[in-house]
């Protein structure tokens, strides 16, 4: 065997090598690097196989322009990555505030219902005396009015004439209004 025909050999296990190490990169930049990494390769077995015509275009094009144009993307991705974040922080930050004002507000409402509720009170509290006064002349009044009555009619059922108590002692009934009978004395 030949140096030529074992760098050849060689060359293609790293073209697959290549070739499968660029769908397992962990990030883009890795992966555009093992695809600069294929397309030397490719022109390196281009050369031996005594093709530079092909050997010229796969290093232009392959190894130069496309990676090029890559390395441009992945800039331009990692700078809309960093805008995108410190949007989200912009907003993480207003959503914060916006959660810390409302719990301010939440904090402050019932404060103030408490505030409310002690001012209900006292106002509820200097009323109740003057309603219970305003209640209770009304039946102050009723009730001097009705204790002259009931005096009165007291007075009418202790004078009663013996005539009008004698009835009531016939028909088996014995009153307890203070009725006099005929002896005079008060039963």
């Amino acid at each position: 065997m030949q140096l030529t025909e074992i760098a050849r050999i060689i060359l293609l296990l790293l073209l697959i090598v290549c070739a499968i190490g660029v769908n397992f990169g962990k990030s883009l930049l890795q992966a555009v690097i093992i695809f600069m990494s294929y397309s030397s390769i490719m022109c390196i077995l281009w050369v031996l196989m005594e093709s530079p015509d092909l050997a010229i275009t796969e290093a232009a094009v392959g190894a130069g322009v496309s990676s090029v144009l890559f390395m441009l993307t992945l800039r331009r991705i990692h700078t809309e990555d960093l805008r995108l974040e410190a949007l989200e922080q912009e907003a993480r930050k207003a959503d914060a505030a916006k959660a810390q004002a409302a719990k301010s507000e939440a904090g402050k409402a019932p404060a103030q219902a408490d505030a409310a509720k002690a001012q209900a009170a006292k106002s509820e509290a200097g009323k109740v005396p003057a309603q219970a006064d305003a209640a209770k002349a009304p039946a102050a009044k009723s009730e001097a009015a009705k204790a002259p009555a009931q005096t009165e009619a007291a007075k009418s059922q202790t004078t009663k004439a013996p005539a009008q108590a004698e009835p009531e002692k016939s028909s088996g009934k014995s009153s307890t209004t203070g009725s006099v009978d005929k002896t005079g004395d008060a039963t």
